[in-house]
């Protein structure tokens, strides 16, 4: 409800902040939402500009880079594939502190974006354009079939090329670590 949101940020915009207070935005989710769609929100997430924007805001506590979430998987995800229900439920312990908060999706049926801070009040026009894209990101997540998930040395440790995710058709989700070869994102 952007109306009242923009009332209550000028009831708010004589208050001081200092950033040590989040600013949480909650995204519903269409009610078909899978767990795959929530790992694809994490990767989507251009977590750089966040930084870029918001230099002071403390991640490490409360609003952890993707990246942390994305090490808990490699450890939780074996080789094959799942059902989506089994998924699901593999994920489900990850990313509570995590920026991208999927664990909001069982308690809300939303997803989570914590990176903000009480200084985004500040600017509400900037609070309002990352809003709209959070609220992009569920649609772009539906029309993936595949995601890389930290394709990096520092996440996985040298030699690992990272962990590939594919939609199956009947919605499960088929995992392939380091596969040979190239996978199409």
């Amino acid at each position: 409800d952007i109306p009242a949101l923009k009332q209550l940020f000028d009831k708010v915009s004589k208050e001081r902040t200092d950033g040590s207070t989040s600013c949480h935005i909650h995204i519903g989710l269409p009610p078909d939402t899978d767990g795959f769609d929530l790992l694809a929100m994490s990767t989507l997430v251009d977590e750089k500009e966040i930084k870029r924007q918001l230099p002071n805001r403390a991640f490490d506590d409360w609003a952890q880079f993707n990246s942390d979430m994305q090490r808990q998987l490699g450890r939780y995800l074996e080789d094959g594939t799942y059902s989506k229900e089994d998924f699901l439920s593999t994920i489900k312990q990850l990313g509570l502190r995590s920026g991208t908060n999927i664990n909001a999706f069982w308690e809300h049926r939303t997803i989570e974006f914590r990176y903000l801070s009480s200084e985004a009040l500040n600017n509400p026009n900037s609070v309002l354009e990352w809003i709209n894209y959070f609220l992009i990101l569920p649609f772009l997540a539906r029309g993936r079939k595949q995601i890389v998930i930290a394709k990096n040395a520092y996440t996985f440790g040298a030699g690992q090329k990272g962990i590939y995710l594919t939609r199956m058709p009947d919605g499960g989700v088929k995992v392939d670590k380091d596969p040979e070869g190239k996978v199409k994102q």
